[in-house]
């Protein structure tokens, strides 16, 4: 029964089986470590230069302070990708995680400015850019 839930240890066979060696676990959270802070010098790097990242730019969402509207400092994009990813870096396990994401979703839903705890605790806002060429020829975003 390959795939399925052993019930005396709510993992699959499969894992089980993989028997890494010390060596390979901790080449394989080496690399999961330098993918982290890859990640995250990509976002902070987007939100503090350029207000958004490429996808979001894409997306012509942008995020910004939510006091003056102009580009977050280095070390507010850093508290809003760390607050944003407190699952991630393993502060939170097993229920916590979802926990977490219920917390997200309350605060986004409870705010009126639809925030949640990575903006409020990075001063931030992520809105939509309007569409360039609306504002001058006089059409809505």
């Amino acid at each position: 029964m390959t795939g399925a839930l052993d019930p005396t240890t709510l993992q699959s066979p499969s894992f089980n089986s993989l028997n890494l060696t010390d060596q390979q676990y901790t080449l394989a959270m080496f690399a999961a470590g330098i993918l982290f802070v890859i990640r995250g010098a990509y976002l902070v790097y987007g939100w503090a230069t350029m207000g958004a990242t490429p996808g979001q730019q894409l997306l012509r969402l942008s995020v910004a302070d939510a006091r003056t509207g102009g580009r977050l400092s280095v070390r507010r994009s850093a508290v809003r990708w760390i607050v944003s990813e407190l699952p991630g870096l393993g502060l939170l396990l097993g229920p916590g995680i979802l926990v977490w994401y219920l917390a997200v979703a309350l605060s986004i839903g409870r705010n009126p400015e639809r925030r949640g705890i990575h903006e409020i605790a990075a001063g931030s806002v992520m809105a939509r850019r309007a569409r360039q060429g609306a504002q001058e020829e006089g059409g809505h975003p």
